[in-house]
């Protein structure tokens, strides 16, 4: 072999090596990405558990004075992740999410918290402890209850890269929303039609 191929044959060993070295690289980068995205939607949904997200109680808005415990709405939420689309700067991640359908939960619920009102209306049956005792309990079954089922959302979370962090981007917020507790928006609608029924 003269000393002319000897050459070439190493530089090209060294430009493949090279090559192959940084498309490893580039791989090896591109799958921490990913490993970061899945466990940033890990932690969403750990955070959702407790009742938390992003720093905010997430029944914050329902509760007033009494004890009635929300938290019971998302005992059932499980997310499982279909698809992650990651590159350096935005992330597309499909999931699917069930919780209980929050149209019968609340509807049960809502409609018991009337005839409970009403009822105490005419006679001093429950004072507000005994009535919210009797809520929070209510709720907690009905959240637990196996008649009602569950409701599976196929959810496309879009995040970006901000100063190296990956955030949700603003747009998915209520898609989220919707999907962690399916039928709720329905059953406050529900709620508000019949309450403006009754004051007019």
């Amino acid at each position: 072999m003269n000393k002319k191929l000897k050459v070439a044959l190493i530089t090209v060993g060294i430009v493949a090596a090279v090559v192959v070295t940084v498309v490893l690289g580039y791989f090896g980068l591109l799958k921490l990405e990913q490993h970061k995205v899945d466990a940033i939607v890990a932690e969403t949904f750990a955070s959702l558990k407790t009742g938390k997200f992003n720093g905010e109680d997430i029944f914050g808005s329902m509760e007033g004075e009494d004890e009635v415990n929300y938290q019971v709405l998302l005992e059932n939420l499980n997310y499982s992740i279909k698809e992650n689309k990651t590159d350096f700067k935005e992330a597309s991640v499909v999931l699917e999410v069930s919780n209980k359908d929050m149209k019968q939960v609340l509807g049960n619920y809502f409609t018991k918290a009337f005839q409970l009102a009403l009822a105490n209306a005419f006679s001093e049956t429950y004072s507000e402890e005994q009535l919210n005792a009797e809520m929070s309990k209510y709720l907690e079954e009905q959240a637990r209850s196996e008649e009602i089922p569950n409701v599976t959302t196929s959810l496309t979370l879009k995040m970006e890269k901000q100063n190296g962090v990956w955030t949700l981007k603003d747009d998915c917020q209520d898609d989220l929303v919707n999907a962690i507790l399916p039928g709720f928006n329905e059953a406050i609608q529900q709620v508000t039609q019949m309450t403006s029924a009754f004051g007019e």
